[in-house]
């Protein structure tokens, strides 16, 4: 009926007029505590604000900002908006370049630190190098003077007169080395090339002596003198025969009393002397051995060792 679709109509009216009023209030209701929330903010800032202000009046009056509001925001949207495009061109935040920024100061600092520590450690050695320079040359000159003294005191067994000449810049040897006769008639400067083979080969064993006592070689022989002086000094195990072709039978006689006498004295180092000569003068003892060899027969090609053919 007409009166039955009024009603309906005037009741649902009614729930929609209800629901808004409901949807309303709620909304109301939110809006109240944001408005709350936010009172509250500017409370706390506002205390902050008259504290901070408190505390700059303490040191400074307040001076007034002679921009303006508008001014001021259109000031910090065009820095934020410089901000965003510097971002935008180098790929990074600030806050992420300014991580990267750190940590290569960092690097920058640990390498600079380690740099000090290098240079500190190499001027230490540089130090202790310049110390050990100084230490080998005195070692090198103490050497020098030993195997002076002692080249002139085995020279003094046949009353020769010599010495030892060290170059160590152009690392050269000169000899100077007179006998009685010449030291009479020439002087003592003179070049051992005038004297005689004997001589000379006294001369050389004298220098032998001399040097080998002033380096350390558990095997030392000795034999001619047709080798470098250089191979001599720096072989290991020193091996030349006929040492003592060239020399008199005095030479000959005081150069293995020498050598003999030099081996016994010398610690835990053994001497190899090879000559074709008789050694029946010297004696055996428990420090000395003779090892004579069979002469070789006519025509023989190969020598005879543990029974072999001859």
């Amino acid at each position: 009926s007409p009166v039955q679709a009024q009603v309906d109509e005037a009741t649902n009216k009614r729930e929609t007029a209800r629901t808004g009023r409901d949807h309303f209030a709620k909304k109301l209701e939110d809006e109240n505590k944001v408005v709350a929330d936010l009172e509250a903010v500017a409370d706390t800032l506002q205390q902050e604000f008259t504290e901070w202000s408190a505390r700059a009046q303490q040191y400074c009056d307040r001076v007034e900002n002679p921009r303006k509001v508008t001014e001021v925001q259109r000031q910090l949207d065009s820095v934020q908006t410089a901000l965003k495009e510097r971002e935008r061109r180098h790929g990074a935040t600030v806050e992420e370049m300014t991580i990267e920024v750190n940590k290569a100061k960092a690097d920058l600092d640990n390498a600079d630190r380690e740099l000090r520590t290098l240079a500190t450690l190499n001027n230490v050695l540089k130090r202790s190098l310049l110390t050990r320079l100084d230490k080998w040359h005195d070692f090198r000159r103490h050497i020098a003077l030993r195997c002076k003294l002692v080249f002139q005191y085995h020279l003094s067994n046949r009353g020769y007169y010599g010495k030892v000449l060290f170059d160590h810049v152009n690392q050269t040897l000169q000899l100077k080395v007179q006998t009685d006769d010449q030291t009479a008639t020439q002087g003592r400067d003179k070049d051992p090339r005038s004297l005689s083979g004997g001589e000379k080969s006294f001369s050389t064993i004298c220098l032998l002596l001399s040097l080998w006592d002033s380096i350390g070689c558990p095997l030392r022989c000795l034999g001619e003198f047709r080798l470098h002086i250089t191979d001599i000094l720096l072989s290991n195990a020193k091996a030349l025969d006929e040492f003592d072709v060239f020399m008199d039978a005095v030479n000959r006689r005081t150069s293995m009393r020498m050598m003999i006498d030099t081996a016994n004295a010398s610690d835990k180092k053994q001497y190899i002397l090879i000559t074709p000569q008789d050694m029946g003068n010297i004696v055996v003892g428990p420090t000395v051995r003779v090892h004579r060899m069979s002469d070789p027969e006519r025509g023989q090609s190969t020598l005879a060792f543990n029974g072999g053919p001859a």
